[in-house]
């Protein structure tokens, strides 16, 4: 991760957990995004698939959702060319090719997902960029801030 503040690339199940049970692991590091210690990016992509998820699941929490956008807004990333997502279906499946381009492209530090039956360790490697679980990423930001202390 980088020195500077953490730019991770969020990927929708965080996000929905997050909103979906705030005490959670990404509940936790939402709350690191609004309180200026992470600076979370997404996609398009990844703002409608949590959208359309909580729309379906949790109608309720789709006002916290709203709130938080407006509030603590996130990067979004560009959307990645039809090239770029062809590359990555080398690493990924077709569908989470997306995705992983936004990341790459975006420039971010990690992809930070709860998916680890498609956002493998081979993914990353074939990518080129770190992928974490929620709870790995905030073990490493805490191992991170521990050691500049």
């Amino acid at each position: 991760m980088a020195e500077s503040e953490p730019r991770p690339f969020f990927d929708a199940n965080v996000l929905f957990s997050a909103f979906y049970r705030p005490s959670s692991v990404p509940g936790a590091l939402l709350r690191r995004h609004a309180q200026g210690t992470l600076s979370i990016v997404v996609s398009s992509l990844v703002l409608r698939e949590v959208t359309r998820s909580l729309r379906r699941k949790q109608p309720l929490y789709l006002p916290t959702l709203e709130a938080f956008l407006t509030d603590t807004p996130l990067e979004i990333a560009p959307a990645p060319s039809e090239e770029a997502i062809g590359t990555m279906t080398g690493c990924i499946n077709a569908k989470d090719a997306p995705i992983l381009a936004a990341a790459i492209g975006s420039g971010a530090d990690c992809v930070v997902s709860g998916n680890t039956r498609h956002f493998t360790q081979d993914a990353a490697r074939c990518a080129g960029i770190a992928i974490y679980t929620p709870a790995a990423f905030l073990a490493a930001l805490d191992r991170s801030n521990d050691a500049r202390r």
